[in-house]
């Protein structure tokens, strides 16, 4: 490793860096940092690969902090007056104390003394039964997401009251900002705008905004990684894999509810869910398969999915990244071992778009971790965008993970007029 770019790591963060090695933040001053990422990614080449994609996103990285994109507050606001409704009229019925001040106890503390409910019943563990307890949860879960909404768009908005008819919202980004090498925007959270949020972000004069999603794409990752064959046969059909599986225990059930169900089963599995955790998700869908053991059932229906993922887990002092392995210098739990190759990948997939996009002159507004919104010029029409971008993403995803189904793996939308 040269010593252009070992001068050239300084420019990306410590906390980052830090992430991207795997050290310990604690009692690790910023020169240190420094000292020891130059001395493991000399020794280690998945790291220098690791840090030289990092070195590439940092002009993403700005442009993306540059961005200011027009958000219509006012039509938002009145999009959501049906949940602010709802949230009022099930405050009242619980009679629930709205004070802001700090005496008054939270809104899960009230009702957990009017209905006995516990605060992760509240939050949508366990099966319900009594019509108070569900309304309970509807009221909490409502509240909890009509607050993110209005937190985030107050962190976002620059300089403006929160009923103005339209405002400039922006994030603040870190590239490597996990062990994984996701991204995120927490100081403003824009990765986090809810979809309710999305039709009303508007584009700049003279341009359209396109939203990219990537389909299944951690199925699509953990099969072409661990090999699994039934899987990949399932995605090449052009199949619903959370849909294959949820259908299992809901034969009788629509494509959308078992495919919400496939995936409350088959994600937390490659995030080393408990088998606790897998009956709590299936009793939201069923009471039926109570003596069913879901992990071994996974298992059986994918065992070359299973294997591998153990197979990542097996020494806790090495850890796979998308260019191979690394050693490890803090603890990580089997969990964390088994899903940081998946992530790792699909967080070098999306830099490696960023990268394409933004050399290429296209405006980024959002990325995320499964999907990129965007802004393209009105004169483009839309089947050329649809083809250009999808032959773009293509060679991305196979030129990291040859062996990636892109059957169906990409939906282009244009969004508005």
């Amino acid at each position: 490793m040269g010593v252009k770019m070992l001068n050239a790591l300084k420019r990306i963060p410590d906390v980052d860096l830090c992430n991207l090695c795997a050290f310990p933040q604690k009692n690790l001053r910023e020169a240190d940092v420094y000292s020891q990422t130059q001395r493991v990614i000399s020794q280690v080449s998945a790291l220098q690969q690791l840090a030289e994609l990092e070195l590439e996103m940092l002009p993403v990285i700005d442009q993306l902090n540059d961005v200011e994109i027009l958000f219509d507050i006012k039509g938002w606001y009145e999009s959501q007056q049906e949940l602010r409704e709802r949230i009022k009229d099930l405050e009242l019925y619980f009679n629930i104390d709205t004070s802001l001040d700090n005496e008054t106890p939270s809104l899960a503390d009230q009702l957990r003394i009017k209905t006995g409910i516990s605060h992760k019943e509240l939050s949508g563990k366990g099966a319900l039964f009594s019509e108070n307890q569900l309304l309970a949860r509807e009221l909490f879960n409502k509240q909890n997401f009509w607050g993110m909404q209005c937190k985030i768009l107050g962190k976002a908005v620059i300089g403006r009251t929160m009923l103005d008819s339209v405002a400039p919202i922006t994030g603040k980004y870190r590239s490597f900002s996990a062990v994984s090498g996701r991204m995120s925007c927490r100081n403003l959270p824009l990765m986090s705008l809810p979809k309710v949020m999305y039709d009303f972000l508007q584009p700049s004069e003279g341009y359209n905004i396109w939203h990219l999603d990537f389909c299944q794409q951690e199925m699509r990752i953990a099969s072409a990684l661990t090999g699994c064959r039934v899987m990949q046969q399932e995605l090449t059909a052009g199949k619903d894999v959370y849909a294959v599986l949820g259908q299992q225990f809901l034969s009788s059930g629509s494509i959308d509810e078992c495919h919400r169900l496939g995936k409350s089963l088959l994600t937390p599995y490659l995030y080393g869910a408990s088998e606790f955790t897998l009956k709590e998700n299936l009793r939201k869908f069923t009471d039926k398969f109570a003596d069913v053991n879901i992990q071994q059932k996974i298992r059986t229906a994918y065992p070359e999915l299973s294997e591998g993922l153990d197979s990542y887990a097996s020494n806790p002092f090495i850890r796979v990244t998308p260019y191979g392995n690394a050693p490890v210098f803090r603890e990580f739990s089997t969990a964390q071992l088994r899903n940081l190759p998946i992530q790792g990948l699909g967080a070098v997939i999306l830099k490696r778009l960023l990268i394409k996009l933004c050399v290429s002159g296209v405006r980024v507004l959002i990325p995320r971790h499964d999907e990129v919104i965007l802004e393209l010029p009105r004169t483009l029409d839309d089947r050329s965008v649809i083809q250009i971008l999808t032959k773009t993403v293509s060679k991305v995803v196979e030129w990291e993970i040859p062996d990636y189904v892109t059957t169906s793996f990409l939906k282009v939308e244009r969004k508005g007029e």
